[in-house]
């Protein structure tokens, strides 16, 4: 224990300088380089009237109470650094007193020896020194020392006597318990009551033998053992002991031979109380073993890792992705071995980032020991009161190679539906929708948007323009294809019936009910809901449909749970919402939940194009002979104005294949025999001009019938093509641009 001059030299700290001990922080110079231990026997050496010394473990002196400056004359500024006991002693007795402190500092407690000591002024008296090893955690570092001055003693029996009371005073003062016995094991004395958990007084213990505390099978070992320190001079380590009231508690000893000269008596035991150090560090050594379970156990492949990203520890997972063995990662191996290139940036980059600011998960391939590559999703996670990182690891390859394969089927799909649009430009058919008009190909384009679409459609048109056949073709191509496609014709339920016809009932319901009935969104459940003529339907009925298209659910007739159904809506209607709305008969919310995705279907008089094609194909499906289509016929129908649409014109191609006869609805006059042509005047000498006329007439018929079609049209009329060609051109017949119509009278 040293303070500071105002020169800046140690000194050593005397009695009357002594730290304020009961004042933390005051005499800061000499305060800070005590212990709690050394403060408990300066207290004591204060309040002694013999000389008391401490030493460090080098054997120099560090405090000397204000007795023991009186007994050798000396004051405070006279003590300087590094004094040695030799100092206070004649010479004739330097290297004895240093044998002896030599011992006392290797941990070996002898009893009092007689000195001649040295005053300051040259005088010498007799003395009895007690020297003491001090300890701590079973090491040895340094010694005190009581000088008692035997002069004025009536006998040195005394002196031994005091000085040997003295000495136990500062003993009974340690932080530790001490035993002192023969080589037998028969306790001489003790001071044991510091010590934890003992409940046994020091009176109690003498006159017992240190076999009385240990099982019958293990005594003559401890005898073995007393004799073997007896030999050594000392002897140290660590003793579990079950006390008397079945607590089990752990000992530290430090076991140290007493001489009488050279001559050995007895053996001093130090112990001192470790069983909660024991404990925590057992609690510690579980919960590092639960820690590792729990590592071992996560499921993933995890590694602990430290600041410059070496392995510490890894777990069964990660050694079976790696290929590595775990005593051939850890502390060897670097993440980055195993992690590829794009990452390493990244995650180096988390490292160094104090901040907290880097993201903590990362998407990175592993390369194991074989070469192989897997895509992985690596988390990482910082571990408290440490500068290390936990990692695991999560396997994506299977997921990734699924997004590629998926990329690569939408990439594939795309292709296709460009490839489909492409085609539909010059497309006279789409399903069962046909036309090649640019406004049915815009109705084409609009039905694969409604279909890769999953919201509502409502399809807009007159009647008999196909709103259902685009309805079917939506369903067709969308996504809910394998499932049903229901068609409800809002217009002819009666109001009555409407509910139990759209939600179904259950048996008992209403009189008649004698079993369970679906209803409408029950057959259409994942699949396709047609509602026809929606502009029909009651305002009732629109609100508990509402309910249905939010996925509120709907509750059939005689039932109290909510079903649920998965269906698309596509509407259809021939009237005008928004005027309805005006007029109250459709509600708003319910026209903005249909009105999602329109479809405008064109009458067929905005594209008499397409009408050659339609009478084609329905020639062609209703099979069965028919009377040829003449050009004037034709003229006819690109005149007519159709009110009722491809389904009128479809009505009379069938009457006229079954009547002969061309008869359009609400024009009686119309009507023309199959088999007669135009009268012609029968002048003298123009039979020829008949003659040709009527050829003309049958050609263009034909090219007409087959759209032009050169090839098809000669082997129709059973001539050859080159044939045909002369007569085109000696007829002057030239291909009619389908379309082009008679203005149309409103």
């Amino acid at each position: 224990m040293k303070s500071y001059t105002s020169k800046g030299k140690e000194r050593v700290v005397c009695a009357d300088e002594s730290p304020d001990l009961d004042s933390p922080g005051n005499h800061k110079s000499g305060a800070d380089s005590f212990n709690p231990y050394d403060n408990r026997l300066i207290r004591l050496a204060n309040l002694l009237p013999e000389a008391v010394y401490l030493t460090d473990a080098e054997g120099i002196i560090t405090y000397v109470n204000q007795a023991g400056l009186s007994m050798f004359g000396y004051s405070s500024d006279m003590i300087v650094e590094k004094m040695s006991p030799e100092m206070f002693f004649v010479s004739r007795d330097y290297s004895r007193l240093q044998r002896n402190l030599r011992k006392c500092l290797n941990g070996t407690h002898g009893l009092a020896q007689k000195y001649t000591a040295l005053k300051q002024n040259g005088k010498t008296f007799p003395v009895l020194v007690y020297l003491h090893p001090l300890l701590k955690n079973a090491t040895c570092n340094g010694s005190v020392g009581l000088i008692i001055d035997t002069s004025s003693r009536k006998s040195k029996r005394d002196a031994f006597l005091t000085a040997d009371q003295k000495i136990h005073a500062v003993l009974d003062n340690a932080p530790y318990g001490w035993i002192l016995c023969d080589f037998q094991g028969k306790f001489i004395e003790s001071s044991v009551s510091n010590m934890k958990g003992l409940n046994i007084s020091d009176e109690d213990l003498v006159g017992l033998n240190i076999c009385d505390f240990v099982d019958e099978d293990v005594r003559e070992s401890v005898l073995r053992f007393l004799q073997k320190v007896k030999q050594e001079g000392k002897a140290s380590g660590i003793q579990h002991i079950k006390l008397m009231n079945g607590e089990e508690r752990s000992y530290e000893y430090k076991d140290v031979v007493v001489y009488d000269g050279e001559k050995p008596v007895a053996v001093r035991i130090f112990a001192w109380d470790i069983t909660d150090r024991v404990r925590d560090k057992q609690a510690l050594e579980a919960s590092e073993a639960r820690y590792r379970g729990v590592f071992e156990n996560t499921g993933l492949p995890t590694v602990i890792l430290e600041e410059n990203l070496l392995i510490s520890m890894v777990n069964v997972k990660f050694e079976e992705l790696s290929g590595y063995a775990k005593n051939e990662i850890e502390e060897k191996m670097s993440l980055s071995q195993f992690i590829g290139e794009e990452a390493k940036e990244r995650i180096l980059r988390l490292f160094l980032d104090k901040s907290g600011d880097c993201p903590s998960e990362y998407e990175c391939c592993i390369i194991n020991r074989r070469g192989e590559t897997f895509d992985m999703i690596v988390r990482f996670g910082s571990i408290s009161s440490t500068r290390q990182m936990i990692a695991s690891f999560t396997d994506i390859t299977s997921l990734k190679q699924t997004e590629t394969e998926l990329k690569e089927s939408r990439e594939h799909l795309q292709q296709e539906v460009s490839l489909l649009r492409s085609s539909l430009k010059g497309c006279f058919r789409f399903g069962d929708i046909i036309g090649k008009s640019r406004v049915m190909q815009d109705v084409y384009e609009a039905i694969v948007k409604a279909a890769e679409a999953k919201a509502n459609v409502i399809i807009y048109g007159e009647t008999g323009t196909g709103k259902e056949l685009v309805a079917r073709a939506i369903h067709k191509m969308s996504s809910r294809e394998e499932n049903r496609f229901v068609t409800v014709n809002c217009g002819a339920i009666p109001e009555n019936i409407i509910e139990s016809e759209f939600f179904g009932y259950k048996k008992g319901a209403f009189t008649g009910a004698h079993a369970d009935k679906p209803g409408y969104l029950d057959f259409a459940d994942h699949g396709t809901l047609f509602l026809d003529e929606v502009g029909e339907l009651s305002l009732n009925m629109q609100v508990k449909l509402l309910r249905v298209i939010d996925g509120g659910g709907f509750i059939p007739l005689g039932c109290n749970e909510i079903r649920k159904a998965d269906v698309r809506i596509i509407a259809a209607t021939n009237r005008n919402l928004k005027k309805l709305i005006k007029g109250r008969s459709i509600r708003e919310d319910f026209f903005y939940r249909v009105h999602i995705i329109p479809v405008y279907l064109p009458p067929l008089r905005d594209r008499k194009e397409d009408i050659p094609l339609l009478i084609d194909h329905f020639i062609k499906t209703h099979g069965g002979p028919c009377p040829p289509i003449t050009g004037r016929m034709m003229d006819e129908f690109l005149a007519y104005d159709w009110p009722g649409n491809v389904r009128e014109l479809q009505n009379v191609i069938h009457r006229y294949i079954s009547m002969r006869k061309i008869d359009f609805s609400g024009s009686p006059k119309a009507s023309h025999s199959s088999g007669k042509v135009k009268a012609l005047s029968l002048e003298a000498g123009n039979i020829l001009n008949m003659m040709e006329s009527y050829e003309k007439e049958i050609i263009e018929d034909a090219l007409n019938r087959f759209r032009w079609n050169r090839t098809q049209a000669a082997a129709f009329l059973g001539i050859n093509r080159k044939t045909l060609f002369i007569k085109i051109a000696k007829y002057g017949l030239n291909q009619p641009r389908y379309g082009v119509s008679k203005p149309h009278k409103k």
